[in-house]
């Protein structure tokens, strides 16, 4: 959210109403877990590493430099993509809670 200076971006989670109301949302459970990141963009769903270099395109400024890593093959991308996601808590840490959004956040949130 502190990157999205377009106010573009907004977040809803996979068992809410809306994402349920999606048709294409992918329903196989074994594939997408409640934790997958899904990025929606003019009516495509992207799922994994290519949901990430969509949102990094889509901040514009250095970020768009991702859209080169498209260059690689979708399987290799995602398959590097779920490394990462299995070790960020390992690398980053994680916290004991969820920050909780304030009144100017509230509104990014679908649901």
């Amino acid at each position: 959210m502190k990157r999205d200076h377009k106010d573009q971006f907004r977040f809803a989670a996979l068992q809410s109403d809306y994402a349920k109301s999606l048709k294409d949302l992918p329903k196989n459970e074994s594939s997408v877990g409640f934790e997958t990141l899904l990025f929606l963009k003019e009516d495509r769903i992207y799922i994994y590493a290519d949901a990430s270099l969509e949102i990094l395109s889509s901040l514009g400024g250095i970020w768009s430099v991702a859209k080169v890593l498209k260059i690689f093959p979708k399987r290799l991308r995602d398959a590097v993509y779920l490394w990462i996601s299995r070790n960020r808590y390992k690398w980053f840490g994680k916290k004991d809670a969820c920050p909780i959004p304030d009144v100017s956040q509230r509104k990014k949130f679908l649901n």
